[in-house]
């Protein structure tokens, strides 16, 4: 699946409320070019589902109304007024999206086909990061 075709599976699932708040998200997920992590969580998430494997995707970022209308958060932040600006705010601190939480094994290896595990010295922590 391509950048484009995750444009147009959210556009085909938007009520047009959810319209007028996604020309903004577009526009901020390309500025910080999320658009391959967005489509490598989606293909993670996808297989995810289909082999009934649970997983928890928390973080701020979570509130993306793109994310939800891909199936891979549950919250509509449209309908929990939940504002943009906020993740906008989150997204230009951070430059990336939230976490995944996965603790069936399966799903772990699923999780590091697409992304490699770095540690973060500064922040003490470590974060998955997209492989090329």
């Amino acid at each position: 699946m391509s950048k484009m075709d995750i444009y147009e599976i959210v556009l085909s699932r938007a009520s047009n409320e959810h319209k007028e708040r996604l020309e903004n998200e577009f526009e901020v997920i390309k500025q910080y070019g999320l658009e391959a992590e967005i489509l490598a969580l989606y293909d993670v998430v996808t297989i995810l589902k289909e082999r009934g494997i649970n997983y928890v995707f928390s973080g701020d970022t979570q509130n993306i109304l793109a994310l939800y209308l891909l199936g891979i958060t549950n919250a509509d932040p449209v309908k929990h007024r939940v504002s943009f600006d906020i993740i906008s705010y989150i997204l230009k601190k951070k430059g990336g999206l939230s976490s995944v939480f996965i603790s069936d094994k399966e799903g772990v290896k699923i999780l590091n086909e697409k992304f490699y595990e770095s540690s973060n010295p500064v922040k003490g922590q470590k974060s998955l990061i997209l492989k090329q």
